[in-house]
């Protein structure tokens, strides 16, 4: 769930709020960090172009519903679309 958008210099900053279920806040680190942080790159360097073709940066921010604890941060510009691997 969306719970709102930052904006601060040249960065917007997407917080949502993600249900984990059962796994603990650990679990979801350490499990999913990896295939979130790709799965994520990607989409933003497809579907939000205009704004990295701008130099605005983008953050995705993603909390546990049940904790409310930070679980993992993305910071995607221009760059790390270059740099992006797709397999």
């Amino acid at each position: 769930k969306l719970l709102r958008v930052d904006g601060k210099d040249t960065t917007l900053t997407y917080v949502f709020e993600i249900n984990t279920g059962a796994k603990s806040d650990e679990a979801v680190k350490n499990e999913d960090h990896n295939r979130m942080q790709k799965a994520v790159t990607k989409g933003v360097c497809q579907s939000s172009k205009r704004f990295l073709d701008a130099n605005i940066s983008l953050a995705y921010e993603y909390k546990s519903a049940i904790s409310k604890k930070e679980l993992f941060t993305f910071f995607i510009d221009k760059q790390k679309c270059k740099e992006l691997k797709y397999d």
